[in-house]
């Protein structure tokens, strides 16, 4: 059912061009629209939302490093990116391992990804 309504709202802003009014939605609509992919054959409307998918993940990456995560989040990943595992991360920040692994899963619900490349991939971009 959900399909349906989804599939209105992205014509319509298809051909109005309304790239801007997805930009300004939650952070969980970039997986409703994963999802939305996964049932839709090849057409238009596909490349239209790969094209709201890149906006949406650039504003997130946006949000993400100006409000979303704390002082020390923001030191592990910048760590994570340059290689260090997680035993480098605790000395370079005089923490335990077992709080660099708190860390890094806060990372991951926030950034929403599940795994240290994605964060990296998604920080970064």
């Amino acid at each position: 059912m959900w399909e349906a309504y989804f599939d209105s709202s992205i014509n319509y802003c298809e051909q109005e061009k309304l790239i801007s009014l997805f930009s300004e939605m939650p952070a969980g609509l970039e997986s409703l629209i994963k999802k939305w992919l996964r049932l839709k054959k090849p057409s238009k409307l596909r490349n239209y939302a790969n094209v709201l998918l890149s906006t949406l993940r650039k504003r997130t990456t946006i949000l993400v490093k100006e409000d979303k995560l704390s002082h020390r989040e923001s030191q592990v990943i910048e760590l994570l990116s340059k290689g260090f595992q997680n035993k480098q991360i605790a000395s370079q920040l005089n923490i335990s391992e077992n709080t660099v692994k708190f860390h890094l899963k806060n990372l991951f619900v926030k950034l929403e990804v599940s795994n240290r490349l994605e964060a990296i991939t998604k920080f970064t971009s």
